[in-house]
């Protein structure tokens, strides 16, 4: 969702209220914390609460979950024995997302920055442009219906500084630093059903709020061991100058630096610990990877409107898978896919109908039925521009997402090795 849809939505929302809320002053609510200033635009309809935490949940886990682009170098060395000299030992660049098992080395050093920037467009199905946030409708009595409408505009923006240094051969370590931007503009409405004489509705209450929030994220430290088991190639001495790809270990720990409030980190310490697998064969690289991460503390939501009952989500399954292809010494072509579920006990975005004999309820919250997933392709290219300088460009476009998500994230970065 752009800018010119909460525009238009504008518009459109001022034509519907003009006649009958021509006195209606709209509530303005700018300078909170990006979580209160969400609660005062939610509250303006039906279903306040399981659509705050929706949104507030949704982006500090869309925020907090994005992948930063693998921080390990793209080069490795060996020492040639004919010629005397280092030389690259990989016919590719690697994975952008990916882990891949080769290990950069002895005392070699990697660092970089990777900028990725998203506007979301949807909350699981629904459209952040123009979203009907709940409705009360009394039996037989269809002018006493409460209408909440929901316009936003939500964004963030990360440029993630990240290095990474060869402890032995066979042992990595790496630091990733986001800085993270989240903002939102937003309208939100009650609109009663009492018709007057142009057959329109009276907007009862309508709100505006804005939010910006800037400032560091959740910390990522890495760790990698590439184990001594090589399944794709063997060690002897005419394999020296080529990686046969192998089984190692990751482990990530992402610190809760972020500011929970204002929806640039979660608020809890992360742990993943994954099983890398990668090969080779001529100009094409594979790799993938599966692990767990343990999280320290549940993150709850509320689940009704009201806020009274409430449910929780907890640790997160996590999967990537890759390959890529070198046509020339200076480029590689990527395509990653990566997945998440997000587990506890709910997830999914849903839209709840409650019927009873006098009236019927619907309002948008998180459910308390399934875990929250993601299915994400990444495609994209690395360029050695010149010597050890790498130029990536990747785009992060989801194919199943039932959270809060963006339909084409794009990421550039750069890399250097040394």
């Amino acid at each position: 969702m752009r800018r010119g849809h909460v525009v238009l939505a504008s518009v459109l929302l001022t034509l519907v209220v003009w006649e009958p809320a021509s006195a209606q002053t709209p509530v303005i609510e700018e300078g909170l914390p990006l979580a209160e200033a969400l609660e005062a635009l939610t509250t303006t309809t039906v279903s306040p609460f399981s659509l705050r935490d929706a949104l507030v949940v949704g982006t500090q886990l869309e925020v907090g979950t994005t992948p930063f682009g693998t921080g390990s170098s793209a080069f490795s060395f060996v020492l040639d024995p004919v010629t005397g000299v280092d030389v690259r030992t990989p016919t590719t660049f690697g994975p952008a997302f990916a882990e891949r098992v080769l290990t950069s080395g002895k005392d070699k050093v990697s660092v970089g920055l990777n900028f990725i920037s998203a506007t979301y467009d949807k909350l699981g199905d629904l459209s952040l442009g123009r979203m009907d946030a709940g409705s009360i409708a009394v039996t037989g009595d269809p002018d006493k219906t409460l209408t909440g409408t929901t316009s936003l505009v939500l964004s963030s923006q990360s440029l993630v500084l990240f290095g990474s240094v060869g402890l032995t051969d066979d042992l990595d370590f790496g630091v990733a630093v986001p800085f993270v931007t989240v903002a939102f503009d937003g309208i939100g409405s009650l609109e009663n059903g009492y018709l007057d004489a142009a057959g329109d509705g009276e907007v009862v209450r309508l709100v505006e709020a804005t939010g910006r929030s800037s400032g560091v994220g959740d910390v990522m430290l890495s760790a990698k061991y590439r184990l001594p088991i090589r399944p794709f190639g063997d060690d002897d001495e005419a394999d020296v100058l080529h990686d046969p790809g192998g089984l190692g270990l990751l482990v990530r720990a992402r610190i809760p630096t972020g500011e929970e409030n204002n929806l640039r980190g979660l608020g809890i310490t992360r742990v993943l610990a994954s099983l890398l697998v990668s090969g080779s064969a001529g100009n094409f690289g594979f790799h993938g990877n599966a692990g767990f991460e343990w999280w320290s503390n549940d993150i709850p939501f509320r689940t009704d409107s009201g806020g009274a009952a409430q449910s929780n989500l907890r640790h997160m399954v996590e999967y990537v898978a890759g390959v890529d292809f070198t046509p020339i010494p200076e480029m590689t072509f990527i395509f990653d896919v990566l997945g998440r579920h997000v587990r506890g006990d709910g997830g999914s975005i849903v839209e709840t109908e409650i019927v009873s004999p006098t009236s019927t309820i619907s309002f948008v919250g998180m459910s308390a039925l399934d875990s929250l997933r993601k299915l994400t392709v990444a495609p994209g290219l690395k360029w050695a521009v010149k010597g050890n300088l790498l130029v990536s460009v990747n785009a992060l476009i989801p194919v199943d997402d039932n959270g809060l998500h963006d339909e084409f994230t794009p990421v550039v970065g750069l890399a250097w090795g040394f």
